[in-house]
């Protein structure tokens, strides 16, 4: 008997030709999608953004295209741009709101800059997609801008330390997923409102340095359990702290001083479990110290100093 002679597998060709074409799609459409990208951030570079210090140098049309490893660019495991991060780069300009045409992009920060301008519904109007806004620190003015119901997925709001006047609008108090508001140093004259207490994923809520209105701390401050960072000295707040406070049992940081005051310390604030610091100083409160506080073993500062307390 012959001996059988020994071959290598083949894979038939009408079965090879399919698996191939496969993985040429699969590669071929993660191109367009990059080259679509690098085509808006390289537009709104050339259109929108003064960059004396070329800082985003490589901005610029290549050989592939591929915005991944550009300046302050972050892709994810499948190749998707997903933020953009130009913070502290001595950019100017007016809001870059193309970069919000990269449609799987989901960080925006371009804080720490000389941006400027207005912002408006329409300028945040591609954006509605983002988990996180940070234009602080930059030189925007006029009111605050409008968010559209859209924007059911942001979850960091970071406007401070810019000169937005005005007051804070009712559309902020319909973000569903927000977890830091952040509006602090800024000119907003409008009262302090009660619909910010609707967001009750909140961890962080600083207004604080802004000129208000004599506003008081919402009743509804309570309802906020998630808080954790409660920041607003110098906001102009009048009136008694709520008994409410009592609810944000997550507390850790609780900064209400420099304002208006009055009345004793809530009886509630010994139920603040989590909480580390207390800032009321500078304020009109008066009466005796509430001897719930006491218990409070996590508590390692406590400043009430400048008031007209008796206890």
């Amino acid at each position: 008997m012959a001996a059988s002679s020994s071959q290598p597998n083949m894979i038939p060709w009408k079965y090879s030709f399919p698996f191939l074409l496969f993985l040429f799609l699969c590669s071929s459409s993660v191109t367009p999608l990059l080259n679509r990208d690098a085509e808006v951030l390289i537009r709104v570079n050339n259109a929108a953004i003064s960059d004396p210090d070329t800082r985003l140098r490589n901005w610029i049309p290549t050989g592939e295209d591929d915005p991944c490893n550009w300046t302050g660019v972050t892709c994810n495991s499948n190749h998707s741009l997903i933020s953009i991060d130009i913070s502290s780069m001595g950019l100017s300009g007016p809001f870059p709101s193309g970069l919000c045409r990269v449609r799987t992009l989901q960080n925006l920060t371009v804080s720490d800059n000389s941006f400027n301008g207005t912002l408006s519904l329409h300028s945040l109007s591609f954006c509605s997609q983002l988990r996180k806004l940070n234009i602080s620190f930059n030189e925007f003015v006029g009111p605050l801008p409008d968010f559209s119901p859209g924007f059911a997925d942001l979850r960091v709001l970071d406007f401070s330390a810019n000169n937005f006047s005005g007051d804070i609008p009712e559309s902020y108090g319909r973000l569903p997923a927000l977890q830091v508001l952040k509006l602090f140093g800024n000119l907003l004259d409008g009262t302090v409102p009660k619909f910010l207490t609707n967001l009750t994923e909140l961890t962080h809520f600083d207004l604080a340095y802004n000129p208000f209105k004599p506003s008081r701390l919402p009743l509804g401050i309570g309802s906020l359990t998630k808080l954790e960072n409660l920041w607003m000295p110098f906001s102009n707040l009048i009136g008694d702290v709520p008994e409410s406070v009592g609810g944000l049992v997550s507390l850790v940081n609780l900064d209400l001083s420099s304002n208006s005051l009055s009345g004793r310390i809530p009886d509630s604030i010994g139920k603040l479990r989590s909480v580390v610091q207390i800032e009321l100083y500078e304020n009109q409160l008066s009466d005796d110290l509430p001897e719930s506080l006491g218990n409070r073993t996590s508590l390692r500062r406590f400043d009430v100093s400048q008031n007209n307390l008796t206890g």
